[in-house]
């Protein structure tokens, strides 16, 4: 259901921006509901959120991959002004990826 990339609408609207708040679990448990409603009768097996580990640190670590996020003054950083914060933000997208996986299960 999710495979790396927020929807921007979704990005934006939430407080600090996608899995960094924890207003996404509330927000990917209606998501998931939604999707559960409209194809649960033809869809068996389900995946909430593909390669959760990946999305983490290549989107908030070194900021290779959306939302491209990760600190300035570090040199692996690919974004040049991800504008993240590579000591916290991929733990709290981590845990709120936990945390939205277990509301939408």
């Amino acid at each position: 259901m999710h495979h790396w990339d927020t929807p921007s609408a979704l990005h934006n609207k939430t407080s600090t921006g996608s899995f960094l708040s924890k207003d996404i679990v509330d927000k990917f448990n209606n998501y998931a509901d939604f999707v559960f409603a409209a194809y649960g009768d033809r869809v068996k097996h389900w995946l909430t959120l593909n390669e959760p580990w990946t999305y983490t640190i290549l989107g908030y670590l070194t900021g290779v991959d959306a939302p491209g996020r990760c600190s300035d003054e570090v040199p692996r950083c690919v974004t040049n002004g991800g504008g993240g914060n590579n000591a916290t933000e991929p733990y709290i997208a981590s845990h709120n990826m936990i945390l939205s996986h277990a509301k939408a299960v």
